[in-house]
């Protein structure tokens, strides 16, 4: 089969396309077909050498896919040859075939398509983690995103509003968003230590701490004296 592979570190042109083995499931395994697979920040870390994971060179990079169930090993339950799904994994995604764990695979519904459905992988756990997980958002509350046009920030942009709160949105310049307020940052390097002072949201007591790049700022209007992220 065909993949990408990183042989040498190096920005992401420094991939080459290489035929490789084609790979057997094992047991608790999961062997898809390749339809689609999501490019993230993490992905360009992992390409440079720069990721915190790495495994021996070369190997083929790449952490969440979406395609068809092609075999099973022993021990898998729940899944099927033929099943679309959604799967993350460490790395592997870059080929046309690639492995995966049954407790990382999940089924898609019907209608959600395969580009799509890698969009809402990495970047909408890593917004849900920082929302609900880190700041236990709640109803109400307003809720500052930094970088939002990006995906882990659009991302926080939609559970954020879907979860009851009011989004301020930050992005370099602003565009056009409808049913949100947007701040537009003040310099490209501004940081997120600046924000706050840019953002003066009536009655609202804010804290700020580092967590989710993307998602700086939460300021509390139920409970007054300043949630932080």
């Amino acid at each position: 089969m065909r993949a990408y592979q990183v042989v040498e570190f190096g920005p992401p042109s420094a991939l080459r396309i290489s035929e490789i083995k084609a790979p057997s499931p094992g047991e608790h395994e999961i062997l898809v077909d390749v339809a689609a697979a999501g490019v993230n920040f993490p992905d360009t870390l992992v390409v440079s050498g720069r990721y915190q994971f790495l495994p021996e060179r070369p190997f083929v990079p790449g952490k969440e896919i979406a395609g068809v169930v092609r075999a099973v090993g022993a021990g898998v339950s729940g899944f099927a040859r033929g099943d679309r799904v959604l799967a993350q994994l460490e790395h592997g995604a870059y080929a046309e075939q690639a492995l995966v764990r049954p407790e990382d695979t999940f089924h898609l519904p019907a209608g959600l398509g395969f580009a799509e459905a890698t969009a809402m992988g990495l970047v909408y756990q890593t917004a849900y983690f920082a929302l609900r997980d880190r700041a236990g958002l709640h109803p109400g509350e307003t809720v500052l995103v930094g970088g939002a046009a990006g995906g882990v920030g659009v991302a926080g942009i939609q559970l954020a509003k879907a979860f009851g709160a009011r989004v301020l949105a930050a992005v370099p310049a602003a565009p056009t968003l409808s049913s949100m307020s947007v701040v537009r940052t003040c310099a490209k390097n501004c940081g997120n230590r600046s924000l706050p002072r840019r953002v003066v949201p009536a009655s609202t007591s804010c804290s700020i701490q580092s967590a989710a790049s993307s998602l700086a700022l939460r300021c509390a209007h139920s409970r007054g004296a300043g949630g932080s992220l």
